[in-house]
Parts: C-alpha cells; sequence; structure tokens
C-alpha cells in the first residue's frame, strides 16, 4: 500500500505521534515503556495501533520496531501481572485488517522509519 499525503493518513499520523510521546518519551513513567522495557522490547520505535482501556488492565496493539505487531496487556494495579499475549508478524497482522487500519498500520510503519 502506497501512502498518498490524505488527510486521514495526517490524523493518524498525528495520534500515533502523541500516543507515543505520551508513552515512549525519555520523559514518561508509563507502566507500559517499563514492562515492554523489563521484557528488553524497543520503545524508541514502537506505535500503539489500538489501545482497549478496561476496569483493570488496559490492552494495547503496539507495532514494534516496524516488523512485528505485540498485544499487550498492562494491570493497573500491579506491573507484575502485565503479560504480552501475542506477537504476530506483519505478513499475519495484515490478514483480515480494514482498509482503515492497514493505513493506520503503514502510517505508523512510516514513523518507525521502515519503508512502506
Amino acid at each position: 500500500m502506497k501512502l498518498i499525503g490524505s488527510k486521514t493518513e495526517a490524523e493518524f499520523r498525528e495520534s500515533l505521534t502523541v500516543s507515543h510521546i505520551q508513552h515512549f518519551s525519555p520523559e514518561s513513567n508509563s507502566s507500559l515503556k517499563s514492562y515492554l522495557r523489563s521484557q528488553n522490547i524497543p520503545v524508541e520505535n514502537a506505535y500503539i495501533l489500538n489501545e482497549i482501556p478496561e476496569e483493570s488492565t488496559d490492552f494495547y496493539s503496539i507495532l514494534i520496531s516496524g516488523s512485528t505487531v505485540i498485544t499487550v496487556e498492562i494491570d493497573k494495579c500491579s506491573t507484575q501481572n502485565c503479560s504480552i499475549e501475542s506477537n504476530i508478524d506483519l505478513k499475519h497482522y495484515l490478514v483480515g485488517l480494514s482498509k482503515i487500519e492497514q493505513i493506520k498500520l503503514h502510517v505508523a510503519k512510516e514513523l518507525s522509519g521502515m519503508q512502506t
């Protein structure tokens, strides 16, 4: 898929950048960042594709280094109860994605420095 500079792409670029700064900047004290680092997962080029907040946990789908999507469960009460629920390469992650989610993924890949 080739990005064309659309308004949708610009909106995704802005929201992905904001969430990246919020969770993964050097100044951030995010429990998500702490957990990923404890698992030796690089966060410098990580972008959150989806976030599902629940009462006691949050679920995140995160593009890591432009090549893998992981789903992480973060317990709001204890970082010891966090886990990586899935680890999927992009080829398999793309299967069944809607057009809009594919655009979001390609914008995230571009932001991470990977070719789209």
